[in-house]
């Protein structure tokens, strides 16, 4: 329950001074204010934990941060800057939170509520030593980069620290166009899986759009997409290999759609290599190994009808 500690007239209204538990708020006119000092004060045990700064309601102070945590002894944790009810700050981070010893851990940089920096990393985490865990990149509240990653992701391993995940963002989608646009690393540094996207969408013309490494470096999985769509002329879209190499598995599809015309479009190997379990499909539809040649040559008869048809169209 909420009860009124304290009741000042003020020439614009009324300020009230409310507690509640262990908070303390400053209100005019039933929204929280105060110009010369915090308008929401939380305690433990005696000791300030919380401060927030707000004028009319919002989240306001010009200057200093908004927004202050403390441990038990007092130190400061956590400073946020806000402007107008927004998280912001110029040029500097508006979000800082401190280890122990005073250092930065986190970091993170925003314009009026919108996570930016246009010449360096938005966001930015260590550990207690100082090195970086986690940046991206951020543009008006968008994930965006053009010179590298705009995501980077490391781990510990034994007392180092390694890369572990890297992404390429353009206005808040993945895109590459000259490379995977997310790479997964293991802790010893190798690449274990490539993505490549455009604009968001799995698409690869020149190879697969996403391949898995083995520890020995051979291929786990391909998959190949256009378009975000599974797709290959030439061979089969979706491939699943053994450790050794040897092919275990492989899937054909055109535009999205399971479809081999010279063979099953669905086959998994033994470990001798040699078929075990062989499934046809034409055109996203499954069908039985009989009835394959049949519907694949009213399928190839249609083709080359609606083939003749767009021709004469043109000709027309």
């Amino acid at each position: 329950i909420i009860n009124k500690v304290k009741l000042e007239k003020v020439e614009d209204g009324y300020t009230e001074i409310k507690t509640q538990g262990n908070h303390t708020y400053y209100l005019l006119n039933g929204r929280m204010h105060k110009e010369d000092g915090p308008a929401h004060v939380e305690r433990y045990r005696g000791v300030v934990h919380h401060e927030n700064y707000y004028i009319n309601g919002k989240q306001h102070r010009e200057d200093g941060p908004a927004s202050i945590s403390y441990n038990n002894d007092g130190g400061v944790i956590k400073h946020e800057y806000h402007m107008f009810g927004h998280l912001h700050r110029e040029g500097k981070p508006a979000v800082i939170s401190y280890g122990e010893g005073g250092q930065s851990l986190r970091e993170e940089y925003w314009s009026k509520g919108k996570r930016h920096r246009e010449d360096g990393p938005s966001y930015i985490s260590r550990d207690i030593n100082g090195r970086t865990l986690k940046r991206t990149y951020d543009v008006k509240g968008k994930r965006h980069r053009e010179d590298g990653p705009a995501y980077e992701q490391f781990m510990h391993y034994n007392e180092d620290l390694v890369i572990y995940v890297r992404e390429y963002y353009i206005n808040d989608e993945k895109h590459r166009e000259d490379g995977p646009a997310r790479i997964e690393y293991s802790k010893s540094g190798e690449i274990q899986t490539k993505y490549y996207f455009i604009n968001g969408t799995y698409h690869r013309t020149d190879g697969p759009a996403q391949v898995e490494y083995y520890k020995n470096g051979n291929i786990r999985t391909e998959k190949y997409y256009v378009d975000g769509k599974h797709h290959r002329i030439d061979g089969p879209a979706i491939v699943f290999n053994h450790g050794d190499g040897t092919r275990e598995h492989e899937e054909y599809a055109i535009n999205g759609q399971m479809h081999r015309e010279d063979g099953p479009a669905e086959v998994t190997y033994d470990e001798d290599g040699n078929p075990n379990r062989e499934v046809y499909w034409l055109k996203g539809q499954r069908v039985q190994g009989r009835e394959w040649i049949e519907k694949l040559d009213i399928y190839k008869k249609k083709n080359v009808n609606e083939s003749k048809t767009i021709k004469i169209k043109i000709l027309r």
